[in-house]
């Protein structure tokens, strides 16, 4: 049975050297006196020394009565976060990345709000780029994609980063017992395949929970260079049309579509049909991208997230039509209490 209080779970890879700023911020929250908190570090598979980085200066920093280091072997960010879930001793769990820099008000502020309205299931703050050069001039347009800027032009948000969001954990045990099982794996080594935020996020507006988006919390985000150009960029456009071919699920059901069902065509290859179409017409702005970097270009970015579609839709293609049951018997079920 959790307590109440809150868990802050940090998920980490290869993270000794960004780790410090992380646990510094975290030593730093003004955290009211009555409000019960935890860190678990969740270590994915490092191949360095992120273990033993984490305990000695949460130990220099006074943080080593709350801090809990747990191992999980099976590699993958939704992996990490679940195995975060599950340790978690209380009600809330704040999810940081290794790279996340809080706001000193953060947790007081998260605490608060889920006290002060019941419907509320999940809370995000404001991402704050911080770079380690001046970024390019198309950042901005895309700065979301490195869960940076505003998520919402009110409280009310569709979707929350997975960067600094804060979730009632008692929606996500009603979820799991209703058949919740997340169709992506997010982020594993170095692929940039994402989405298990995302999916989370439309799961619990299933559930009948708001997600709140709230300016008056931040967190900084530092970005290194290496993640600041167009390649990486064209790389994060792939793994979220990879991923589309899955949210989209979630989407329509909770847009209230009916079930799709198969007529002469499969429902995956229906839908490929109807992408390839759309590709071809990019056809020449691909290949020409394997000669020319057409940096800017936003045309480059939607051709690519389609080929990445194409690709997810082709990876899903044996449990597609089990997945679209899935959700749709999901959303069914946690909405009518069976």
């Amino acid at each position: 049975m959790r307590q109440d209080g809150i868990s802050v779970i940090i998920c980490c890879y290869n993270s000794a050297k960004r780790i410090e700023p992380t646990l510094r911020h975290l030593a730093a929250q003004e955290v009211d006196s009555a409000i019960n908190w935890e860190i678990i570090l969740v270590d994915n598979n490092s191949s360095d020394n992120t273990s033993e980085e984490a305990k000695r200066i949460s130990k220099e920093l006074g943080l080593d009565s709350r801090f809990k280091l747990v191992q999980e072997p099976e590699p993958g960010l939704s992996s990490a976060r679940h195995r975060g879930y599950s340790e978690a001793k209380y009600q809330i769990a704040l999810m940081v990345d290794d790279d996340n820099s809080l706001s000193k008000n953060y947790l007081n502020t998260v605490v608060d709000t889920f006290k002060s309205d019941c419907s509320v299931g999940m809370v995000g703050g404001l991402g704050i780029p911080v770079t380690e050069n001046n970024p390019p001039t198309w950042f901005n347009k895309y700065a979301y994609c490195f869960a940076t800027g505003d998520q919402s032009e009110s409280e009310n948000a569709e979707l929350l980063y997975g960067a600094g969001l804060a979730l009632k954990l008692d929606v996500l045990d009603l979820l799991k017992k209703h058949g919740f099982q997340s169709l992506l794996t997010d982020r594993i080594g170095n692929s940039l395949i994402s989405g298990g935020d995302t999916e989370l996020c439309l799961a619990y507006r299933m559930a009948g929970y708001r997600l709140k988006y709230l300016r008056n919390i931040s967190f900084e985000h530092h970005l290194p260079k290496e993640r600041i150009n167009w390649k990486y960029l064209q790389r994060l456009f792939f793994g979220f049309g990879m991923s589309k071919a899955r949210i989209d699920l979630y989407t329509s059901a909770l847009g209230g579509r009916p079930k799709p069902a198969e007529g002469t065509l499969p429902l995956w290859l229906d839908r490929l049909i109807y992408l390839l179409g759309g590709t071809l017409r990019n056809l020449p702005l691909i290949l020409g991208a394997r000669l020319f970097q057409f940096e800017g270009n936003d045309k480059l970015l939607e051709a690519t997230a389609k080929l990445g579609h194409i690709k997810g839709l082709l990876d899903s293609r044996t449990d597609y039509k089990k997945m679209v049951s899935h959700v749709y018997k999901l959303k069914n079920d946690v909405q009518h209490g069976r």
